[in-house]
């Protein structure tokens, strides 16, 4: 176990923040710096998006590469217990965020993976990429997703970008055996942590966030050509049984990012690379207990009620300063980004992202109902 930078702090209950991209997440996180700091504890500095320290922040491209065998840092471990996990976060309260998956403390994911795929090599006859390009894609079995479907006027890819890979429908994912046979429920709970959610509505968040990929410079006159990339990228994800973008980061391409996105987010790793249609009616279930444990859930919209809003966050999390960050959002680039995802939602792949979403959707409305009895609750 790594040494804390801070003294061992009391036995307080850290608050996490779950980040699903897209969800205000910086705006939140700016929130909770201005919170005055009780004695011994600190903030997550100046870490963008208040990201949890240490081995918390579990990269889900780690999944999908292989590491540097020279650069130990790069393997992916997780908490050994919720006990280490609260130790490690303490001294972060007022806030840390986990800006991937929930991880699911006790496991090496690392070791499930080297045991249950093709993913991890380390050697140049197995996965050249890996050690020429210090992160390789051994199971990439297809161009790089940026570069598809690419319009005239838009950027072109970048040289060096590494491949995705896709799973026909029907066929075997090298990631199939992460996935459980039988439903484990609330492994990614831990009772010492206090965790907080904010959803945006899930269509809206996953063509907004896409639309941020488009490759053109800016959104101007190539604007429009960005509504046929998205739908025509959509279409092809939708189309397979599985797509992993390693390229990605934090960005709304590949299935887990535009299918049932908050669920698999929630849930961890073995169901956030589950294949397109596997997420059930059974893991929205979970979901929702799990969000009942939370101590702070609520929709995007809520922000625009700050009294109300302040009301919860001081009696959920005892937060005093209530004063949402100013947001720029009425700029011109905003008001067309706005109009681009209208056009999206209403277009070809309008049918396709209310199928594939359909369990976020319920745990929307599910979000909204708790959040209307915590405002009311609140008030009293």
């Amino acid at each position: 176990m790594p040494q804390l930078p801070f003294p061992r702090a009391a036995r307080i209950r850290p608050i996490v923040h779950v980040h699903v991209s897209g969800s205000a997440g910086t705006t939140f996180c700016a929130l909770a710096r201005r919170q005055p700091l009780l004695k011994g504890q600190r903030s997550a500095g100046g870490a963008y998006n208040c990201i949890a320290p240490f081995k918390g922040q579990a990269d889900w491209q780690q999944v999908s590469v292989s590491p540097d065998p020279k650069k130990t840092d790069r393997v992916l471990t997780l908490y050994a217990s919720c006990d280490q996990m609260q130790e490690t976060l303490s001294g972060y309260d007022v806030i840390a965020a986990f800006e991937t998956f929930l991880p699911t403390p006790n496991e090496s994911l690392q070791d499930s993976i080297r045991g249950a795929t093709n993913f991890w090599r380390e050697t140049a006859q197995l996965c050249p990429g890996a050690l020429r390009r210090k992160i390789g894609c051994c199971a990439c079995n297809q161009p790089p997703l940026r570069c598809m479907h690419l319009a005239p006027g838009m950027k072109p890819c970048r040289s060096g970008m590494r491949g995705h890979l896709a799973v026909e429908r029907g066929s075997l994912s090298p990631l199939d055996k992460l996935w459980p046979k039988r439903q484990r429920f609330l492994t990614t709970y831990c009772s010492t942590l206090r965790y907080t959610f904010l959803m945006h509505r899930p269509a809206r968040r996953l063509v907004s966030h896409l639309l941020r990929q488009c490759p053109v410079a800016s959104y101007g006159a190539n604007a429009s050509l960005c509504v046929g990339w998205a739908t025509d990228l959509l279409g092809y994800i939708y189309d397979k049984g599985l797509v992993l973008d390693p390229e990605d980061g934090q960005a709304a391409i590949g299935t887990p990012f535009v299918s049932n996105t908050n669920v698999r987010w929630l849930l961890g790793p073995r169901v956030f690379f589950a294949r397109l249609k596997a997420v059930e009616q059974r893991h929205l279930a979970e979901a929702q207990e799990l969000l009942s444990k939370f101590a702070l859930v609520a929709p995007l919209a809520a922000l625009a009620d700050a009294a109300a809003f302040g009301r919860v966050l001081r009696s959920q999390l005892g937060w005093l300063v209530h004063e949402m960050p100013r947001q720029n959002v009425h700029d011109e680039a905003g008001r067309v980004h706005r109009a681009l995802i209208e056009n999206v939602l209403v277009g070809g792949a309008a049918n396709q992202i209310a199928l594939h979403n359909a369990l976020d959707r319920a745990l929307y409305r599910w979000v909204e109902v708790r959040y209307a009895r915590d405002v009311q609750l609140s008030s009293r």
